[in-house]
């Protein structure tokens, strides 16, 4: 469950608003249907901004992060800077376990866009989770390109940015 405000933005004050229910891996919220490139996001609010600034993409939730990159197999480098509570913390692995994949995508999809968010807490940590689904769509045979938000920030974030932001009525 995710809570949005009717124009499609997270909606602010109800503390935890996201929350899974049941096993998501394999599957997938269809904002779309299927197409030779397939944006997949991690939560619907991306993949709902992102429709939004761009009707004509085929955009897929996989409902959360480790539906979109899978099992790893081993383990990764040591973290450069772990947190003080876990000082031999190693970042996940790139290598992608293809016998536990995520999301499926259908065998028509020949281009994947990974949708990232730029807000984690960690962001080496989730540098190489994105990197490790990467890996794993290019194995499938397929051409990955990752989109990133500034840093700080998610599409949703961009998206209710620049709907505050006033436009000019002048062409550009």
């Amino acid at each position: 469950r995710t809570y949005l405000t009717a124009g499609g933005f997270k909606a602010p004050g109800l503390g935890r608003s996201k929350k899974m229910l049941g096993v998501v891996t394999g599957g997938a919220i269809r904002l779309t249907p299927p197409a030779e490139t397939i944006a997949i996001a991690e939560g619907i609010e991306t993949g709902l901004s992102v429709l939004t600034a761009r009707p004509d993409l085929a955009v897929w939730v996989a409902g959360s992060l480790t539906n979109i990159h899978g099992r790893g197999m081993g383990q990764g480098r040591p973290h450069p800077s772990p947190p003080a509570d876990r000082p031999k913390l190693c970042l996940p692995s790139s290598i992608p376990d293809m016998d536990g994949p995520g999301i499926r995508l259908p065998d028509t999809c020949r281009r994947v866009l990974i949708l990232a968010d730029a807000d984690s807490r960690d962001p080496l940590f989730y540098d190489a989770l994105i990197a490790r689904a990467a890996a794993r769509f290019k194995a499938e045979g397929r051409d990955v390109r990752v989109a990133w938000p500034p840093r700080g920030m998610d599409f949703n974030d961009l998206l209710a940015t620049q709907a505050d932001t006033p436009r000019s009525e002048e062409p550009t």
